[in-house]
């Protein structure tokens, strides 16, 4: 660390140098730059070069002690870097006019090295899962598997941005852009072979370029004076985590979360996201205790892969092992109400079902008591924010317990403790009643959730019709209000409802009983009921369950709404039912 030079420099400078090789560790993160990105480097670039202004584009750590130049942070830029170079390398080879300079100046100046063997031939030496991805890149070696790469993306969105600008300017020079990029400013941190990579990454983090907790976790466990072990578990496990975890075509990276979940089992603690890192640099330390070697490693990163099946399976509902498959439903069910918190305690449940100390049976029985607990508490309003310490730490609650007691009813037990006055209350079948004859549901519920329990009333009336897990996803059916959130201008409804039409409007338009699902949406629109039920796909027509009632009846007032809240309160504790406490 004492032994740190800095320098200003640009990207141009630092690409231009013959024969030289820059190597991405195996530690760093595969590419994961998004279009936003790369459209702003552009952007920047585009201003560069046509204003001549310069553009600072952050700080690159090197370390130049072996025989390539590692760079310990700044990969992504220099990697975008080169993508769009190699872009123009492309353009200029198929049409030389585009560019001021020859396509093979182009790929030895930036690109290529001559007098290297074939493993140092490019510039950029990638020990990521991109290695091979980026050679076909520059090669032109295209194939399906490597065009959904994220690599790959921004290589072609460059060129295409590139097509574009040379259809609206025949005469364009796309060298300029090249040499745009000695306006892009960088701060060149070199240091010594012996120093620390992983205090160099501390030290980042503590002067303000943060790295998100996932980055430092990965450079923790990768960044190992014994490369050959580093490269081991790159490609044993952390090549497997990263691919689970991190989708950057859809901007996903859940790196950070499953590592909480993780160090919250393995020390039975509740922690904050500002603990994450430490608590697992803490777990690391204890419990691979040097000098490293393959044994000790595989026995902590069984653990954690063990622990990674789990979270993928509650995460993104995947079971590549079948292991879970019984859970299917439920789980999706789970993870439609979008509430995180929860995982920790069902990635133990899972664990104890892997383990044998709970059946299948028992599984179901704790995803169906937390469903009904989510979704009653949803339907009163009440927030799951404050609960994340409750569930963190639950399984340690029901082993707490009096073992006399099955681990279902303990936990059953736990969650029935609290009363209404507590943050968190189960609630009964009368305050659950109470809510869904008198209170709005479609202005208070998150429009998605609310769908979820539409979808799943509607399933509960002809289980073996079952479409849910189908429909889940689908756009369609959507949510329809029965009578119309806009009927000033309907004299239908407004004979329909009689003389207190405005009141009972304003009081029963979002309630739960004057609410469907349909795949005509926007035909339906503030249609009067008879045109509803009997249109073509109307009512009378609808092949969803749930409209079955709706179908049956010839006007839609309070009277109807009434009868239909109350079948609705049936339909709810029946589904989502109160457990009864042994």
């Amino acid at each position: 660390m004492d032994n740190m030079k800095t320098q200003d420099s640009n990207i141009y400078q630092v690409l231009d140098k013959p024969d030289h090789v820059y190597e991405i560790p195996n530690y760093q993160r595969s590419y994961n730059w998004s279009t936003k990105n790369t459209d702003e480097f552009l952007a920047d670039l585009e201003t560069c070069k046509d204003k001549g202004e310069q553009h600072f584009f952050g700080c690159l750590v090197l370390n130049a002690g072996f025989d390539t130049t590692q760079i310990i942070d700044g990969q992504q830029r220099i990697t975008a870097s080169l993508l769009m170079i190699i872009a123009i390398f492309h353009l200029a080879e198929e049409n030389k006019s585009l560019s001021s300079e020859d396509p093979s100046y182009i790929s030895e100046k930036f690109l290529a090295n001559r007098h290297k063997t074939e493993n140092y031939r490019l510039k950029l030496r990638v020990s990521t899962a991109d290695a091979e991805v980026f050679e076909k890149i520059y090669d032109n070696a295209l194939n399906t598997e490597i065009k959904n790469t994220n690599l790959y993306r921004s290589y072609k969105y460059f060129k295409t941005e590139f097509q574009k600008k040379i259809q609206q300017d025949g005469d364009i020079d796309l060298y300029l852009y090249i040499k745009a990029l000695s306006k892009f400013i960088i701060s060149v941190i070199l240091i010594e072979k012996d120093d620390d990579p992983q205090r160099i990454f501390e030290s980042i983090n503590a002067k303000g370029m943060v790295l998100g907790d996932g980055d430092r976790i990965r450079n923790c466990a990768l960044m190992l004076s014994d490369s050959k072990l580093s490269e081991h578990i790159w490609k044993k496990y952390w090549k497997k985590i990263d691919g689970e975890l991190v989708d950057i075509y859809n901007e996903r990276d859940d790196t950070t979360e499953f590592f909480k979940f993780f160090c919250i089992n393995f020390s039975k603690s509740a922690i904050s996201n500002q603990q994450i890192y430490s608590k697992f640099k803490d777990i690391y330390n204890n419990n691979l205790p040097k000098p490293l070697d393959q044994q000790k490693v595989g026995k902590f990163y069984s653990q954690i892969m063990r622990e990674l099946n789990r979270y993928v399976f509650l995460k993104y509902n995947k079971d590549e092992t079948g292991v879970f498959k019984d859970f299917e439903k439920s789980a999706v069910k789970l993870n439609a109400l979008n509430v995180q918190l929860l995982k920790p305690f069902l990635m133990k449940v899972l664990e104890c079902f892997q383990d044998k100390k709970l059946s299948a049976r028992n599984v179901l029985d704790i995803f169906g008591i937390t469903e009904s607990y989510l979704v009653r508490r949803i339907i009163l309003g009440k927030s799951t924010a404050s609960l994340d310490r409750f569930f963190y730490i639950m399984h340690q609650k029901i082993e707490n317990r009096d073992e006399k007691n099955s681990y279902v009813d303990r936990y059953k037990s736990i969650l029935l403790e609290a009363d209404e006055n507590d943050q968190k209350w189960f609630p009964n079948n009368h305050k659950v009643e109470e809510a869904i004859l008198n209170q709005g549901f479609y202005d208070r519920i998150a429009t998605k959730t609310q769908r979820f329990i539409l979808l799943v009333c509607n399933d509960s009336i002809q289980p073996k019709e079952s479409q849910f897990l189908s429909d889940l996803n689908e756009r369609t059916p959507s949510i329809e209000h029965i009578m119309p959130q806009e009927i000033s201008a309907s004299k239908e409804w407004q004979e329909d409802l009689g003389q207190d039409w405005r009141k009972i409007h304003e009081e029963y338009c979002h309630r739960l009983c004057n609410l469907t699902l349909t795949g005509e949406n926007s035909k339906y629109g503030n249609k009067s009921f008879n045109e509803k039920l009997n249109m073509e796909n109307g009512f009378k027509q609808s092949s969803l369950n749930l409209n079955k009632f709706v179908a049956d009846q010839t006007v839609w007032n309070k009277e109807v709404m009434d009868q239909r809240a109350k079948w609705w309160c049936e339909k709810i504790n029946q589904i989502w039912s109160y457990p009864n406490n042994h």
